[in-house]
């Protein structure tokens, strides 16, 4: 106990010393202080001013961003949830067939020309409950014709390219599917194309 009292009494005697010398301080080096903001406000400004003038694009970019109207996100309804649920069931299903373009692609160098060049009919997607047919399109991408389930003539495709270097296989989605099941655009998983 009568440590804590010769604590709280060192404390309160430390506690006087500083506040009657901060005033001191800082009038003695009010001048200082002051030299020290204004310094900083000139440099602030200073690079404001530099910045604007090397990159003029990007307050161009943020003004125009303030004047987009917001976009309006509705809340998805059960048939949004069933498209999206059942394309991405169907991308999954096409992942041996994306493997055999791999495999195809790392031994010749180039995408398969047509199905038989990777067997594509030996995936039996007829079964698949969501899915109609299979194909090849000219350009090495994988579709399928898409059960009465997502519409009319409704098809999807995984378009292969590759990266730059050729080290790997970009993979892009491509549908006909009523525009309003796949979501806001930037979080579509599939692009929307009214024709292959």
């Amino acid at each position: 106990m009568e440590g804590n009292e010769a604590f709280d009494k060192r404390a309160v005697k430390e506690e006087v010393v500083v506040k009657s010398i901060l005033p001191k301080i800082f009038i003695m080096n009010s001048k200082e202080i002051l030299v020290a903001v204004l310094i900083g406000v000139m440099i602030t400004v200073f690079s404001a001013v530099i910045l604007n003038f090397l990159f003029p694009e990007i307050e161009e970019e943020t003004s125009s961003m303030e004047f987009q109207p917001p976009i309006e996100i509705s809340e998805p309804n059960h048939r949004e949830y069933f498209v999206r649920t059942g394309l991405a069931n169907i991308m999954a299903s096409l992942t041996p067939i994306k493997a055999q373009i791999h495999m195809y692609f790392q031994m010749t160098g180039e995408f398969p020309k047509k199905a038989e060049d990777i067997n594509i009919s030996a995936f039996d997607f007829e079964e698949h409950e969501n899915i109609n047919s299979t194909f090849m399109t000219d350009n090495s991408g994988i579709g399928v014709y898409l059960s009465k389930n997502f519409g009319d003539e409704r098809f999807l495709v995984l378009q292969p390219s590759t990266s730059k270097n050729g080290a790997f296989i970009k993979w892009t989605c491509i549908t006909n599917v009523d525009e309003k099941y796949l979501g806001i655009p930037i979080n579509r998983m599939c692009e929307f194309k009214d024709s292959m």
